[in-house]
């Protein structure tokens, strides 16, 4: 069938082209009582509107030979005591990254979410694609975040993408490729992109006209990242993010 409407479309249009491919399947499936074939017209800039706590817009820079792509990480929580993937298979890359995000959610939970107890809840994880890559590599940051944001009860921002893997010790991973993400970012309609600190020099390369069609804002750390990230957040002293307050975190003594 897809080299029947390759072939018609070079015929019909000397070139083979997404929109007459789409037409000649629809009247194949069609005329066979196939199946019924829906074309979507999901974008990030249609999907970005304000998230549902515990959600989390990323780009996994790729790896292994799959180009970076975008997803969305969704996480409910609930009691229990342990943290589950929803998706059958579980693509390995995405497994380790969950995991990274787990063991600092535990170890770091005075810092993000203040006097609540994640290892009262149970959480189910759900990784949706919106791209051809499909493994969700080093995308834990964005987990971490949905982690927290689901306690919290919180929504990230409307709009912003999330990047950069954390590691067992807390530490944030270089970024191989920020320009080619940041040029996806501004692609999918973002208005912002929540980067580690140490991509600024190398987003010095990003074009004038990428540069100025999305913000791009730097974090150094996960505490820092969820400050920058969440849509609403206590702050004190004249809106210093080093002394800002989560919910449910006591305030600092003067």
């Amino acid at each position: 069938m897809a080299e029947g409407a390759f072939s018609l479309s070079l015929v019909r249009e000397q070139a083979i082209r997404p929109q007459t491919i789409w037409e000649l399947k629809s009247q194949m499936l069609k005329k066979w009582n196939l199946v019924s074939l829906h074309r979507g017209n999901e974008s990030f800039d249609d999907l970005g509107g304000p998230l549902e706590p515990g959600q989390a817009w990323t780009i996994s820079p790729g790896g292994a030979g799959e180009n970076p792509g975008l997803f969305r990480i969704e996480i409910t929580e609930g009691p229990g005591s342990q943290v589950k993937i929803l998706n059958k298979p579980v693509p390995p890359a995405f497994k380790e990254s969950i995991g990274f995000a787990q063991q600092n959610m535990y170890a770091r939970a005075t810092q993000l979410v203040g006097d609540k107890e994640p290892r009262a809840h149970e959480f189910s994880v759900q990784l949706r694609s919106f791209d051809a890559a499909k493994t969700g590599a080093k995308v834990g940051l964005a987990a971490l975040l949905a982690m927290s944001t689901a306690l919290l009860k919180k929504s990230i921002r409307g709009g912003l993408i999330v990047c950069g893997e954390i590691n067992l010790g807390g530490s944030i991973e270089p970024i191989h490729n920020p320009v080619s993400i940041a040029e996806i970012a501004v692609e999918k309609g973002a208005t912002a992109l929540l980067m580690p600190v140490f991509c600024r020099r190398d987003l010095v390369d990003l074009s004038d006209d990428m540069a100025t069609k999305v913000d791009i804002q730097y974090y150094s750390d996960a505490r820092d990242a969820l400050l920058k990230a969440i849509t609403e957040y206590p702050v004190e002293a004249g809106g210093d993010l080093r002394r800002a307050r989560l919910p449910g975190q006591p305030g600092r003594g003067r």
